[in-house]
């Protein structure tokens, strides 16, 4: 009953706790570690003492450690596409200006015969290109410009061309 073992690591007493397990029954002596560690490496001792005597066994433990974090790539192509990708520029975008194409009538106008004075007259035709936005549309009847006006309306839509005469004149 006066028998006491003492544990030790590299001469440090080892604390009793959740992963030292200390064991001694009915002449059996043991040390359990749990979750060994590569710090855990050293020379233990065993040391039972009681009132007539003590003795001492010792013994060499070596813990491999496990590697930690792998922090080396596997694949060095992915990884260079990632790194490709985060470091992604957008090619400037550059603005070329279209090169202006002549309008070129593509249905010309039809010749409107047969109108009586008051009548409604429609004149129309296809020109291109059709997405110029600065192209001008003029209308002339016997080489004077006709404007716009109440009388006169004109549209242009996506080379489409109209003249409506909301009613006409001898003149």
């Amino acid at each position: 009953p006066t028998m006491k073992v003492e544990w030790y690591c590299n001469g440090r007493p080892i604390p009793q706790g959740h992963r030292f397990k200390t064991t001694y029954d009915f002449g059996f002596v043991a040390l359990d570690i749990l979750y060994a560690y590569a710090e855990d490496s050293g020379t233990y001792m065993c040391k039972a003492r009681n009132a007539v005597g003590e003795a001492v066994t010792t013994c060499s433990v070596t813990v491999d450690s496990k590697s930690g974090l792998q922090l080396d790539t596997l694949d060095e192509q992915r990884l260079q596409k990632i790194r490709d990708l985060e470091n992604y520029q957008r090619p400037e975008k550059v603005e070329v200006e279209p090169v202006g194409q002549k309008p070129v009538f593509i249905t010309p106008l039809n010749s409107l015969t047969a109108l009586k004075e008051g009548d409604h007259a429609h004149l129309e035709c296809r020109v291109e290109p059709i997405n110029d936005p600065n192209m001008k549309i003029e209308w002339f009847v016997n080489g004077v410009a006709i404007r716009a006006g109440h009388r006169f309306r004109t549209t242009h839509d996506f080379g489409y061309v109209a003249l409506d005469v909301l009613y006409t004149w001898g003149e």
